[in-house]
Order: structure tokens, then sequence, then C-alpha cells
């Protein structure tokens, strides 16, 4: 007990003894409600200097502009340094494919980074490969109803572990005749579903007040009160909410 009363007056007597620098906080207070540079930082890096892959004239422009930034802002030696990444520098400013037979089209795509230019316009005819796959992992190999379904809320097949070192090697020996001046596309070509339904719209305020209104008599009690026809109501006409324009 005399342990327990010594240890609150020693904490009582530090209390006491501290001290808010008011003045401080208040400068704190203020460099953050009137002098933030969060959003103006934010706005040189993403707007002005974005994107900012590795190796590209984005990244160096913007590294250089922290640099100063800092600089500015008083911190001392703020300076950049090599560094080999195992890339040359890259920059995506054009790229265009079409079909040009059997049927004329554009295709549309995106460039990974640091990929290397072609030598001018490349025509060619197309082949499609499909690497080969590892097995299941063991969780989803053990569940036959993962694996059938395809994984629990994901799209198409349960993912796969990637092939061993002397798989790849053997696949790309055996292919290697038959991708040379061709353009490859790389796995099977992916099935988009057609889907009939229409979408679901956003409703207007005065029908969704209607519905809750439990006034009204033309709509049912559901379980959760009157939110609509539930055991023995009217049906909502789901395609006139459908329809309803945002």
């Amino acid at each position: 007990m005399k342990k327990l009363l010594l240890a609150l007056a020693v904490c009582s007597l530090l209390a006491a003894q501290e001290k808010v620098d008011q003045a401080t906080a208040a400068r704190f207070r203020s460099e953050e409600l009137e002098k933030s540079q969060i959003m103006h930082t934010l706005h040189m890096l993403t707007d002005r200097y974005g994107p900012r892959v590795t190796g590209t004239p984005g990244h160096e422009v913007a590294a250089k502009w922290v640099v100063k930034q800092l600089t500015d802002w008083g911190l001392k030696n703020a300076r950049l340094e090599p560094w080999d990444f195992g890339h040359p520098g890259w920059s995506n400013e054009r790229a265009s494919a079409f079909i040009v037979s059997p049927v004329q089209e554009n295709l549309k795509f995106e460039v990974l980074a640091w990929t290397p230019s072609t030598k001018g316009t490349v025509t060619a005819s197309a082949l499609q490969l499909v690497p080969p796959q590892g097995p299941l992992p063991p969780a989803v190999a053990a569940n036959t109803d993962a694996a059938a379904a395809g994984g629990r809320g994901g799209r198409g097949g349960p993912a796969r572990l990637g092939p061993t070192k002397a798989e790849m090697d053997e696949w790309v020996k055996a292919n290697q005749s038959r991708v040379k001046g061709k353009v490859v596309l790389v796995g099977k070509a992916a099935v988009i579903p057609v889907n009939f339904d229409l979408p679901a719209k956003r409703r207007d305020d005065e029908q969704v007040k209607a519905q809750y209104d439990p006034n009204n008599p033309n709509v049912g009690r559901g379980r959760g009160g009157f939110g609509g026809a539930g055991r023995g109501g009217a049906a909502p006409d789901r395609w006139r909410s459908r329809l309803t324009p945002c």
C-alpha cells in the first residue's frame, strides 16, 4: 500500500512539473492548417511529373525536383546517386498496331515498361502459344470443390504454380523455331461472357422515399420494415427501377 501511494505521489509530481509549450504547439497547427505542402507536392509528383517509371524521363525530372525542393526547405546534402537497376532508359512515346488480314481492324494494347522498340514498322503473321502451367497449389488441389469452381470469389480457373526452370527451358527450346519472325500471342484467348441483363440504374430520391414511406399503401412490408415487397407484398417493378436515369 505504501509503495502504491509513493508511486501515485511521484506521478502527480511529474504531472505537475510538466509544462506544455503552447506557442510551439500552435506553430505546428498553423503550419499544418495554413501552410501545408501536401497537395502541392502530390500535384507535382503525379500531374506534372507522373508517371514515374524507373529509367524514364518522368522519373529523372521528378527526382531532380525532389532534390531542389528538399534543399529549398532547408535540408542539407540532398543529392542524386547513380543506380543500375538492370534496364536501359525507357520512354513510351507511341505505339500502334493493326490487323491487316483477313480483316482490317485497330488493335488496342498497352506496352509493358522497358519493352524495346521495333526497327520501324513490322508486318508478320500471328502465332498463339500457351506456356506450360505448373500444378495447382496444395490447398486448392486438396479442395476439389474450390478447384472445380475456379476458386472462391475469383474469375476463371484457379491460379496455378509456375513451371519449373527445366520445364520452361524445354518449352522455349521446342518453340524457338516457331516464333521466329512472328507476332506471338502468349496465353489462351479470353472468353468474354455475354450478359443481356440491363445494368442496374440509380433511382431518384422521390422513388426511394416512397419505398420507405410507412404511409404508402403501394409498398409491401418486407422483412426489414417498409423496404419493398416481402412475403405477400406487391412485387416491385424491377424494370422501372433499372431504367430510371441517374
